[in-house]
């Protein structure tokens, strides 16, 4: 992780879309480790298309709740998306 991090790649999406023959470039990770963490990352951050039919089949499943602060709902339109909630707390840790 603190390769990749001290090598500009802060995200799992950072790595997915990196291509490999960069990620090769970073000192201190093998062949094998960059294929073990290309792999992983695919399995987190999917790769490849997805119809609008999908994507709005994926959209209707989101649990929205709201923030508790008529305010803060008022500047996200009323709720706050989950899965936005812990991608900013994801962020974070990193």
């Amino acid at each position: 992780m603190k390769k990749l991090k001290d090598s500009g790649l802060h995200t799992v999406e950072a790595v997915v879309y990196t291509p490999r023959k960069d990620l090769l470039q970073i000192k201190g990770i093998s062949e094998a480790k960059v294929d073990k963490i290309v792999e992983a990352a695919s399995k987190i951050v999917p790769l490849g298309f997805t119809s609008a039919s999908q994507l709005h089949a994926q959209r209707l499943e989101i649990i929205q709740v709201t923030t508790g602060s008529r305010e803060l709902d008022k500047i996200l339109e009323g709720n706050a998306l989950v899965d936005s909630i812990i991608h900013l707390c994801l962020q974070n840790l990193y």
